[in-house]
């Protein structure tokens, strides 16, 4: 994916500002965020890596595509059947899961999805506008 679409959200979970990125625009650091490493949040991985890995897989994609300022990655569910190879009801269960498991929020754009991650487990120096 060389341009990607991101989108802010402030506090009452409206979207404001989606912009493209291209990689250019991209500094060294923007792919860094921290994750929730308490023993809490272990034990919720753990169960999420048994119950559905690919779940996790999507999520570690999202992370790792996410804008760093915002926490959000905008995509269909097309971009993510064909960056792993799986069918629609796949990637659907494993978005599903993710939401259900409050990993993630989901706000419609269009035809578009925009993931938003949730700041309790991930963040970057910056807070994300994101409640969930």
């Amino acid at each position: 994916m060389k341009n990607k679409q991101f989108a802010l959200i402030n506090e009452y979970g409206e979207i404001q500002n989606v912009k493209i990125i291209d990689d250019k625009e991209k500094g060294a650091m923007n792919n860094y965020f921290q994750y929730n490493n308490s023993k809490e949040q272990y034990e919720r991985d753990k169960k999420l890596m048994i119950e559905n890995p690919f779940a996790m897989v999507v999520l570690r994609y999202m992370i790792n595509h996410a804008d760093r300022k915002t926490g959000s990655i905008m995509c269909s569910y097309k971009v993510l059947e064909e960056e792993f190879n799986k069918s629609r009801n796949t990637v659907y269960k494993a978005i599903k899961t993710l939401k259900e498991e409050r990993y993630i929020k989901i706000f419609k754009v269009g035809n578009m999805n925009l993931y938003g991650l949730n700041p309790n487990i991930v963040w970057t120096s910056y807070k994300e506008q994101m409640l969930l």
